[in-house]
């Protein structure tokens, strides 16, 4: 192996041992294979130790690290960082997987831009373990723009967000980052590799080359749905780049990246004066203007958008026939947060007929968003309901479950797993 294209690949653990063949086998098939395999169990309860030490007697670049005590992802993460001799790193959820390729043309491209820090790639997002079904998300980047120096990212991130999952990374500037953020729980990945690459620039290949799987039961998603846990996370965020990232905050200000925690980093800003800091609201001031402004044609093209507009013009007829034959009833959209703002931009750009009401799992505490009513799904009526459009990409197998059983005659529209969706 090139000495210099040593891969480390690090992958905290935590009772997915029936996960981890899948991920382990597209790790070792890759044309160019890992230098090392890193497996931080996080004092699982499953047979995931059995599974791990299997594979290494077939393969020993698959090292293990045991916590004695369930520490959490990102302490988990920094442990197998400081164990990692590689060049590259990349950190690889245990039940996600990387695609053909991923590795070789990653490192080829860094190869060839030597001052880029990382390089990324769009997404395949999966659910019901079925490949097969899976849907793309382009992180919409120029396509044949292979490098994005610093400077640059500004104009070219916008509010697209790098897509973590797909970063392969040199092992330098992860070093220099200073590793996963503890107190950024989910958010230290995205924040980690975002850090990476406003400071040294990224390359970019137009092609899905990780597959995400999307479960509600993840990290990041397990939590996140916590309204308090949430406010506090966002508020250390803000804090922690004001504090101790100084370098680049005109990078998250003139990009307006933030804009993907938009509405709840939004409203955790007016409700903690300890954030009406200038720095602070430069770094939202762009991402806001976004919010309540019109969106020029490219953000249809990448990221949530581009899903949400590509499920739309494949059902936007089945929809007009489903409230034609139902013109009484309202036209339900499930989920009130950054998803259904996209939703709603694409859904309006579309000429779509009206949304009447945004409905929510539990009663809301505001009575509308985006200036329209919400409720809660146990006050829907079935008989003046024409459609149920489900809006969020994590929880949509959870919400399609409540609203067949709540709603159980209602046509219902999904977009990243088409399985659930009656309205075909």
């Amino acid at each position: 192996m090139n000495t210099k294209r040593k891969i480390s690949v690090i992958t905290p653990n935590h009772n997915h041992g029936h996960f981890l063949p899948e991920m382990l086998e597209s790790t070792l098939s890759q044309s160019l294979p890992p230098y090392e395999i890193i497996i931080i169990d996080d004092a699982s309860t499953d047979d995931s130790i059995a599974v791990i030490e299997q594979y290494q007697k077939e393969h020993p670049c698959i090292k293990l690290l045991r916590n004695e005590k369930k520490l959490g992802v990102a302490p988990s993460v920094n442990k197998g960082i400081g164990y990692a001799t590689g060049d590259y790193f990349v950190f690889r959820s245990a039940d996600d997987l990387n695609l053909p390729g991923f590795f070789e043309k990653s490192v080829t491209l860094l190869e060839k831009y030597p001052s880029a820090g990382v390089s990324c790639s769009d997404l395949l997002c999966f659910s019901d373990n079925d490949i097969s079904n899976a849907v793309v998300e382009p992180a919409g980047f120029a396509s044949k723009r292979e490098f994005v120096d610093k400077g640059s990212i500004p104009l070219i991130v916008g509010s697209n967000s790098i897509h973590a999952h797909t970063i392969l990374a040199r092992s330098s500037v992860i070093l220099d980052t200073g590793g996963y953020i503890p107190t950024l729980k989910w958010y230290a990945d995205w924040f980690c590799l975002t850090v990476a690459a406003f400071r040294n620039g990224f390359c970019y290949i137009p092609e899905p080359l990780v597959a995400a799987r999307l479960s509600s039961g993840s990290y990041g998603n397990t939590t996140s749905a916590l309204a308090d846990v949430q406010k506090e996370l966002l508020k250390h965020l803000l804090l922690e780049i004001k504090d101790n990232y100084r370098d680049i905050i005109p990078s998250f200000a003139k990009s307006g990246i933030l804009e993907m925690f938009f509405p709840h980093i939004l409203n955790t800003f007016f409700e903690s004066p300890e954030l009406w800091q200038p720095e602070i609201q430069m770094m939202l001031h762009s991402s806001l203007w976004r919010w309540n402004n019109e969106h020029s044609d490219l953000y249809y093209k990448h990221g949530l958008a581009a899903v949400i507009k590509n499920r739309l013009e494949q059902v936007k007829g089945k929809i007009q026939e489903t409230i034609a034959n139902k013109s009484l009833g309202a036209i339900c959209l499930y989920g009130a947060g950054g998803h259904t703002k996209v939703l709603l931009d694409v859904w309006n750009e579309m000429g779509l007929p009206r949304i009447d009401v945004i409905v929510t799992s539990t009663l809301p505490e505001q009575e509308a968003f985006c200036r329209i009513p919400l409720r809660a799904i146990q006050d829907i009526v079935p008989e003046d309901t024409s459609l149920v459009v489900l809006s969020s990409k994590s929880y949509e197998e959870n919400m399609a479950k409540m609203v067949f059983e709540q709603l159980p005659d209602v046509p219902v529209l999904t977009f990243w797993n088409k399985r659930l969706s009656t309205l075909e």
